[in-house]
């Protein structure tokens, strides 16, 4: 879907239609900015069952690409503050695990770990990188944590200035052939 409609005032706004949908849907909803060719995917990875969902769901699309892959996992700068070696470790288990489930493939994978504030860090990644799309999980928060402080998958939605996929399943199907065409 488009990133805003035609009634938004502001061009880098998300529309209100769009964070609706992001928040409810049940299927991985593509916010597509600059539409190009797929070629350089990033993933971020937080350990939640949404996260590798999306991861596998990159995968199956990037296979069909031909694209690269970075995994990217954002420690939060608090915590990396208090016990870096513990958060350090956590990270690099959780990118393991990424990498573990994604099995035998012929994809370049990257792995990569940042501290900071989680959205800010993925938008800067992304544009450093030149990145055509953030695939992510768009569920990772509390409920009442994502209320009070706001979803970092709608955050990075809004900010990015690349295509973001936002996948709220827990397991998804295969990707059909006839909905990807490189």
């Amino acid at each position: 879907m488009g990133a805003r409609g035609e009634n938004e005032k502001d061009p880098a706004a998300l529309g209100s239609v769009t964070k609706k949908v992001m928040r409810y849907a049940k299927q991985p909803i593509l916010i597509a900015k600059n539409v190009s060719m797929l070629s350089n995917m990033l993933v971020c990875i937080d350990g939640s069952e949404h996260a590798i969902s999306a991861l596998k769901y990159g995968i199956q699309l990037a296979e069909k690409m031909g694209a690269d892959i970075t995994l990217l996992n954002v420690l939060e700068k608090r915590m990396f503050e208090y016990a870096p070696d513990i958060v350090r470790d956590v990270s690099k288990k959780i990118l393991s695990k990424a990498v573990e489930s994604i099995g035998e493939t012929k994809l370049k994978i990257n792995e990569r770990l940042e501290v900071g504030v989680p959205s800010n860090v993925i938008v800067e990644v992304a544009e450093e990188g030149n990145y055509d799309l953030i695939i992510m999980g768009s569920k990772g928060l509390g409920k009442v944590k994502r209320f009070l402080f706001g979803s970092v998958s709608e955050d990075v939605s809004h900010k990015a200035k690349c295509s973001v996929l936002n996948s709220a399943c827990k397991s998804l199907t295969g990707i059909q052939q006839s909905s990807v065409h490189p």
